[in-house]
Order: C-alpha cells, then structure tokens, then sequence
C-alpha cells in the first residue's frame, strides 16, 4: 500500500464459483456443499452445534443467483442429504465433507473451478506485462504450476 502496488484477490466471485458448479450438479446439492462447507468446518462434528449453524447460515449461504429457494432450513437439508446420500452418515455428524465420496467430487469441481480463474487471472496480468506476487494455499501451488509455466511460456 505504501508503495502504491495494487492487491486485489484472484479468486473468484462467489457467484462464478456457483456458475462453475451448476454446470455439472443440481441445485440442492451445490447449496448443501456450499453450507456443509462451512457448518463442518465450524461444528466439528458436534450434530448440536451442526444444528445451530445451518439454522442460520443455510440462507446466507443459498443467497445467490441458481441457488435461491434450494434450501431454507435443516429439514431442506435433511431432505436432500436422504435423496441423494441415504447411506452417508448423517450430515450433522461429519468431520469434513471429503470424508462423503459425493461432497468430495463437489468439492473437486469447486477447486478445480478456482483455479482455472485463477491461473486465467495470474496469466492475464502477467500477459500485460505484470510482475505477479500471488499468495494462495499450497494445494493452488502444486495444481497450477504446470498450467501457468506452459502459458507464461507462451507470453516469453
């Protein structure tokens, strides 16, 4: 900041996650991995906390375009953690949702889906003559690296 050098994130809007999801999953299940996101990672799979959390956040987190009226409260998701997980544990309980095969695919596409806007947001800058400083987690590092380094190349 002192020094003038712009920041700004390269993530993805919240929106374009959700877009990028839709392509490949109904609604109710983007907004369930959208919730149970964070409730898991917030509950610990404590199912009393689990509970509480979704009774406030389910709306927040559904508040998008696509994923509006998929779910209202934890019955919704009750609803459709029985249609489509009927042997899963029950969504309360949980530690992460990777540890249920069909979230973990979600989960996949949702990673896969930043990084593709981020490797375009990186690549862009540096295609107009930017010097690039990103911080992501280590997971980002090791899944773009390649796709950056053979499109910089192209712009060397």
């Amino acid at each position: 900041k002192r020094d003038g050098v712009p920041i700004f994130s390269i993530e993805p809007t919240y929106q374009t996650e959700v877009d990028a999801l839709l392509e490949h999953w109904p609604p109710n299940l983007v907004a369930t991995y959208f919730s149970l996101r964070v409730i898991c990672a917030e509950a610990d799979a404590n199912a009393d906390r689990a509970q509480s959390i979704a009774s406030r956040l389910i709306a927040k987190r559904t508040n998008v375009e696509g994923l509006r009226d998929t779910l209202k409260d934890p019955d919704d998701l009750d609803r459709v953690w029985q249609e489509h997980l009927p042997d899963a544990p029950d969504w309360r309980t949980i530690r992460t949702i990777d540890d249920v095969e069909l979230m973990r695919q979600i989960g996949d596409h949702s990673r896969e889906a930043r990084g593709r806007h981020m490797v375009r947001a990186i690549a862009t800058l540096a295609s107009d003559g930017e010097r690039v400083f990103a911080v992501v987690g280590a997971s980002h590092v090791i899944r773009q690296e390649p796709t950056l380094r053979s499109l910089l190349a192209t712009h060397n």
